[in-house]
């Protein structure tokens, strides 16, 4: 929730971020590198709800810009708006990027198709496949070759926030926010999801925290 209130700006309300301090972009990314690293397939963790649902983010830049239009438009004074973008059956999008083909835990056999069987309640209530937090205990280890390989830092595998993709994957529940009242006082921009997320991959390669595709791509 972004909360700032003065003259012609309002209190604007937004889905999870693809470029922020707990950056699900960047964890996701981390993810995918260390299966494919071990080459394992990158199993969806999340739940069918997750998986079938419009899966609404909200990309940094698109937030700027709504925010800058608002407050700088005298008839958005002390307005609230919502911010997203989304997408459905993401997960498969993102995989490709990285150069990996899905799987969905099926039991506990990767599968092709999504099946959603023997799935796991946390304390927190979270329905998950796979626990990524568990799941990642031993790969400090499988990062540092990575690293050490095509580059990036070594520092960045702790800086992934695996308790809260742990949560986006496995909450029971998603949101919808209507961007119709932004959309009816004026303002116009739009973001693809999947380009959001190739967007901030590539803003984490070019400086220097992920491994450059490329370099994966060429030691292939």
């Amino acid at each position: 929730m972004l909360s700032v209130r003065q003259v012609y700006l309002g209190s604007h309300r937004k889905e999870d971020l693809l470029a922020n301090g707990i950056s699900e972009a960047f964890t996701i990314a981390v993810y995918f590198l260390l299966c494919r690293e071990l080459g394992e397939p990158p199993l969806f963790p999340g739940n069918e709800n997750i998986w079938t649902s419009f899966y609404q983010k909200s990309y940094a830049p698109g937030i700027a810009d709504l925010a800058i239009f608002a407050a700088t438009h005298e008839h958005c004074a002390n307005e609230a708006f919502n911010h997203n973008n989304g997408d459905r059956t993401f997960w498969p999008k993102i995989a490709a990027y990285w150069g990996r083909e899905v799987s969905i835990r099926s039991g506990n056999i990767p599968s092709p198709e999504p099946k959603f069987e023997n799935m796991k309640k946390d304390s927190n209530s979270l329905v998950l496949g796979l626990d990524l937090i568990e799941w990642l205990k031993d790969k400090q280890e499988v990062w540092d070759r990575i690293v050490e390989k095509y580059g990036g830092k070594r520092e960045a595998f702790i800086w992934a926030s695996w308790d809260h993709l742990n949560w986006a994957m496995g909450r029971a529940v998603t949101t919808l926010l209507s961007l119709d009242k932004a959309r009816k006082f004026g303002w116009t921009r739009y973001d693809s999801t999947y380009e959001s997320w190739v967007s901030a991959f590539k803003t984490m390669q070019v400086a220097g925290i992920l491994p450059n595709r490329r370099h994966l791509d060429s030691k292939e």
